[in-house]
């Protein structure tokens, strides 16, 4: 598993522990990481498009991302194995699980 799926994971993780955002202390904590590492990796992630994240304040999954780490990949991965751009998944539409119903037809 790549450094960024471990942190997107672990973000995972505590979103569903804790309402998120969720701040870089709880992720450092779990990870045996220091603070400052977790907020480096953040930023880096939020660049990426793959989290929500200001400096000083708390992060949260972007929804692409969230909606790829809650199905897994077409590869089969699941919770974050395979970050994904926010850019590639823009225009992709959701999948089934998650599409609301339209009487059969897919959204």
């Amino acid at each position: 598993m790549t450094d960024a799926a471990q942190y997107l994971l672990v973000l995972y993780i505590a979103e569903h522990r804790h309402s998120p955002p969720v701040s870089s202390g709880t992720v450092a904590e779990m990870l045996d990481k220091s603070t400052a590492t977790v907020t480096g990796t953040f930023q880096r992630l939020h660049r990426d498009g793959l989290v929500e994240y200001e400096s000083y304040e708390d992060a949260r999954l972007t929804e692409p991302t969230r909606h790829s780490s809650r199905h897994g990949s077409r590869t089969g991965t699941t919770a974050g194995e395979i970050p994904r751009s926010r850019s590639r998944d823009r225009n992709r539409p959701k999948c089934r699980r998650c599409r609301p119903a339209t009487g059969g037809r897919p959204a």
